[in-house]
């Protein structure tokens, strides 16, 4: 339950980072991905 918890917050900040900073999440899209 503890990773399960853990996983699901850490999408959560990643939703948030998406919102707040799309264009560097699409550069790291480019550099990363």
């Amino acid at each position: 339950l503890r990773l399960s918890s853990r996983f699901s917050h850490g999408i959560l900040l990643m939703k948030m980072a998406s919102e707040t900073d799309r264009e560097e999440e699409e550069e790291e899209r480019y550099v990363y991905g």
